[in-house]
C-alpha cells in the first residue's frame, strides 16, 4: 500500500521521472561504449580504416564515399595497430550517435512530449543492431547524424535561408560520405510539402526549397572536384563505373526483400521498439481516418517510415544499415509510447524491458573473434614491421598494401562479372608474398584449389593460391612451395621471387650450392635445380626465416556473424 502510493506521489513528479529516463538512456550508452571497445572488429571497419591508408600513400582512386579519410587521416598517428585505431575512431562514431539522438529528441518534440521523446531515444538505442553497430567505424553513423539534421531543419524550422543552406550544405558533404543518402530523399520531400502551408505564397516554399538544392550541387560539385583533383588520373574513370552500375547492382538485381532473414531477426531482436512502432504507426493512421487532426502532424510522422521501404529492394541491408535507416523511426516510437506516458507502472515496466533487452544482447557479445583477431594483427606488425604486400577479403592489416579486391558479397559479383583473375595478375607483377586467410573461400582455395572455391574464385586465382602459397601461423600463409628432391635432379619455378629459407631434413644442392635448414638463397622465375643424397621433401619459405609465434593461434575464427 505504501508503495503504490509512493509511486502515485511520484507519477506527479514528471521531471523526476524523466531523469531517471534520461540516466537510463545515460547508462545504456556507456554499456555501448564499453561493447566498442572489446566488441570484435567488422571487415568493413577494416576496410574503412584501409581506405585511410590508401589515401596517405597516395593510391586512393575514389573519390565518391571516401571524405572520412581526410575526417579521420590522423587515426594512423594514434594506437599501436589497426585494431587500435578502429577502436579509437569507434568513440567519434559513438558522439556521432549522441549527436543524432538529441536530434531525433528535439524532431520527436515536435509530435509528443518530453517523456515519449526520451522513451523513443531509449528505445532506439536498446534495440539490438543499433548497440551492436550503431557506433561502428563506417560511413553509417556520420551519414545518420547528417541524415537527422536534415530531418531536424525541416520539422522544426521554419525554411529560413540560413536553415535551408545549411541543409544543402549537409547533404552534399554527406552523399561524399555515402551515396545511401538519396534513399532519405523521399522523406526530405514529404516533409519539404508540409511546409508549404505555412508560406502565404506556397511558390516561396518551393524557391527556398529549390535553392537548398542548388547549393547541394555547387558544394556537392566542389568535393567531387577536389577529391579528382588530389587523386591518380584513372579515379574519374572509378566514378563513371560506380554511378553506372550501382542502380542494377544494389537495386534491380536484388530481387524482393533481398536480406529478409536479417529484417526478422532485428525484429526478434527489437520487439519491445518494433511493438512501439506498431502502436505509434497506428495511432498516426486512426487519427488521420477517424479523427481529423486539425494539423498535418500524424501525415508528417507516417513519413518517418518512408525509408523502411528501401528493406524490400537494398541488397546490402546487413544489419550495420539499421541503425542507419531506422534513426527516424525514433519518431513514431516516440509517439507510440504516448499511450502509456501517464501512467507509472507501464513507463516502468517499459523502461525495465528495453534496458533488459541491450543487456541482453551486450552479454552475447563479449569474447566474439576479439582476441583471435588481436592476436593476428600484432603477428603482422611483429613480423612485417616495414608492411608487406597482401591478400585477404577486407584490408586487414590496412597500414601495409591490399591486393586483389573487398570480397563482399557485392565484390564477389562485380568480380564474377569483370572474369579477370586479379589476384594472380596482382600477385605476379608485385609480388605479393602473404595471404590472410580470413573468409573461407580464401581458405578453400588455399587449401583445395579450384575443386574447392565454391565457384567464388575463379579457377586461376584459385589455383595460383593454392600451388604458390603455404600454411605459416594460423591464418597466415606464405609465398613458398614444397618440392620433392632425390638424387635424380629435378627442376622447378617460383611465381614469387625473392630470399627463400630452405626447410630440409637433410641437406640439398640448388643449382650446384649445397643448402641446410635454416640457410636462404634468393630466387628468381626461372627454373631451379634441385638435388638430395636423400629422397625428402623441401620446403622453400619465402622470407629470411620468417618470425613465428611458439604458441598455437587461437582456433575461433577471424570473423563470423554480423
Amino acid at each position: 500500500m505504501r508503495a503504490h502510493k509512493f509511486l502515485q506521489r511520484f507519477s506527479k513528479c514528471d521531471t523526476a521521472l524523466d531523469s531517471i529516463i534520461l540516466l537510463l538512456i545515460i547508462l545504456c550508452l556507456g554499456i555501448q561504449l564499453h561493447l566498442q571497445s572489446i566488441q570484435k572488429i567488422n571487415w568493413d571497419e577494416f576496410y574503412f580504416l584501409s581506405l585511410i591508408y590508401e589515401h596517405q600513400r597516395g593510391d586512393l582512386a575514389k573519390p565518391l564515399q571516401t571524405l572520412h579519410v581526410h575526417l579521420f587521416g590522423w587515426l594512423t598517428n594514434v594506437g599501436k595497430d589497426e585494431i587500435d585505431q578502429i577502436v579509437i575512431a569507434r568513440f567519434f562514431m559513438w558522439l556521432f550517435q549522441i549527436g543524432s539522438l538529441i536530434l531525433a529528441y528535439h524532431t520527436s518534440r515536435f509530435f509528443c512530449g518530453r517523456r515519449a521523446s526520451l522513451i523513443g531515444v531509449l528505445g532506439y538505442l536498446c534495440a539490438g543492431y543499433v548497440l551492436i553497430h550503431g557506433t561502428s567505424f563506417r560511413a553509417d553513423p556520420i551519414a545518420a547524424f547528417f541524415t537527422m539534421l536534415c530531418i531536424y531543419i525541416l520539422t522544426r524550422s521554419k525554411l529560413s535561408y540560413t536553415s535551408l543552406f545549411l541543409m544543402g550544405t549537409t547533404v552534399a558533404v554527406a552523399i561524399h560520405v555515402t551515396v545511401k543518402i538519396v534513399l532519405f530523399l523521399p522523406l526530405f520531400l514529404w516533409l519539404g510539402l508540409w511546409q508549404l502551408p505555412d508560406f502565404k505564397k506556397p511558390f516561396e516554399a518551393v524557391k527556398r526549397l529549390f535553392i537548398a538544392f542548388l547549393v547541394c550541387i555547387v558544394i556537392g560539385g566542389a568535393i567531387y572536384k577536389y577529391q579528382l583533383h588530389i587523386m591518380p588520373d584513372h579515379a574519374s574513370t572509378y566514378s563513371a563505373s560506380v554511378v553506372s552500375s550501382a542502380p542494377s547492382t544494389l537495386l534491380y538485381d536484388s530481387g524482393f526483400l533481398p536480406r529478409w532473414n536479417f529484417v526478422k531477426e532485428s525484429a526478434v531482436l527489437s520487439s519491445p521498439q518494433l511493438l512501439l512502432f506498431l502502436i505509434g504507426m497506428g495511432m498516426c493512421i486512426a487519427q488521420i481516418l477517424y479523427l481529423r487532426p486539425a494539423n498535418a502532424n500524424p501525415l508528417m510522422l507516417l513519413g518517418m517510415a518512408f525509408p523502411l521501404i528501401t528493406l524490400l529492394f537494398y541488397r546490402n541491408a546487413f544489419p550495420y544499415f539499421f541503425p542507419f535507416i531506422f534513426l527516424p523511426t525514433i519518431c513514431i516510437i516516440a509517439y507510440g509510447a504516448t499511450a502509456v506516458q501517464n501512467n507509472i507502472y507501464a513507463v516502468i515496466l517499459l523502461t525495465l524491458v528495453l534496458v533488459s533487452n541491450q543487456l541482453l544482447h551486450y552479454s552475447g557479445r563479449i569474447g566474439d573473434n576479439y582476441e583471435s583477431q588481436k592476436e593476428i594483427i600484432l603477428f603482422l606488425h611483429k613480423a612485417f614491421p616495414e608492411g608487406v604486400n597482401y591478400v585477404d577479403r577486407c584490408s586487414m592489416f590496412g597500414s601495409s598494401k591490399k591486393y586483389g579486391f573487398f570480397m563482399s558479397s557485392l565484390g564477389y559479383k562485380i568480380y564474377k562479372k569483370n572474369g579477370q583473375p586479379v589476384i594472380r595478375k596482382q600477385a605476379i607483377k608485385d609480388v605479393v608474398p602473404i595471404v590472410i586467410a580470413n573468409n573461407s573461400q580464401l581458405s578453400y582455395a588455399l587449401i583445395h584449389g579450384s575443386s574447392r572455391s565454391n565457384g567464388m574464385l575463379l579457377n586461376d586465382d584459385a589455383n595460383f593460391l593454392n600451388r604458390n602459397y603455404i600454411p605459416h601461423w594460423g591464418a597466415i600463409w606464405i609465398a613458398g612451395i614444397d618440392v620433392s628432391a632425390s638424387e635424380i635432379s629435378t627442376s622447378f619455378e617460383i611465381k614469387l621471387p625473392g630470399i627463400y629459407t630452405i626447410e630440409a631434413d637433410f641437406p640439398v644442392i640448388i643449382d650446384g650450392k649445397t643448402y641446410s635448414r635454416g640457410d636462404t638463397l634468393v630466387l628468381e622465375r626461372k627454373a631451379t635445380d634441385i638435388v638430395s643424397d636423400l629422397t625428402q621433401v623441401v620446403t622453400l619459405r619465402w622470407g629470411d626465416n620468417l618470425y613465428k609465434p611458439s604458441f598455437q593461434p587461437s582456433q575461433k575464427p577471424l570473423f563470423s556473424r554480423f
